[in-house]
C-alpha cells in the first residue's frame, strides 16, 4: 500500500484529491494508479499483470484478517496445527460455507506478496522514497 500510495502521490497532479483517493479502499487505488500510469503513457503489460496480482494478493489478504484462526488440535499453544477458517455467507446458501487455509497456504500468500513488493520496486524504480506534492 505505500508503494502504491507513493505512486499515486508522485504520478497526480492534484494534492487534494490524491488526499481523496488513499482514503479509499486498497482496489480502489490500484485502479486509480492504473489509470494514471496509462495517463503518464507508462502502463505495459508488466504493469497490469502486476495491478491484477495486487488486487489478487489484498483479496485473499481480507480472507485472512477477517476470518477466525482455529485449530482442530486441543492444547495447540504453538498454533502448529493452527489455519484460517474462512466462513462465507451468501444468502443463497446455508449453513454459510466454510474453507480452510493452512500455513502452507498462507506462507504461499506471503511469498506472492514478497514477489510483489518486488517487481514493483522494479517496475516503478522510486516508488519507496516519491515527495509529497509540494504546497
Amino acid at each position: 500500500e505505500f508503494f502504491t500510495n507513493n505512486t499515486i502521490r508522485a504520478l497526480s497532479k492534484d494534492s487534494i484529491l490524491f488526499n481523496e483517493v488513499i482514503t479509499q479502499s486498497f482496489s480502489k487505488r490500484v485502479h486509480v494508479l492504473r489509470k494514471l500510469l496509462e495517463r503518464s503513457e507508462l502502463l505495459t503489460p508488466e504493469h497490469e499483470a502486476l495491478c491484477a496480482e495486487m488486487l489478487e494478493i489484498a483479496r485473499q489478504r481480507n480472507i485472512v484478517a477477517h476470518n477466525p484462526i482455529a485449530s482442530n488440535t486441543p492444547g495447540d499453544v504453538e498454533g502448529m496445527n493452527s489455519y484460517i477458517l474462512a466462513v462465507r455467507h451468501r444468502s443463497e446458501s446455508f449453513p454459510p460455507e466454510r474453507a480452510k487455509l493452512n500455513r502452507p497456504q498462507l506462507g504461499a500468500l506471503v511469498s506472492r506478496s514478497n514477489a510483489a513488493v518486488q517487481d514493483f520496486i522494479r517496475l516503478i524504480p522510486g516508488a519507496a522514497q516519491f515527495e509529497p506534492h509540494s504546497p
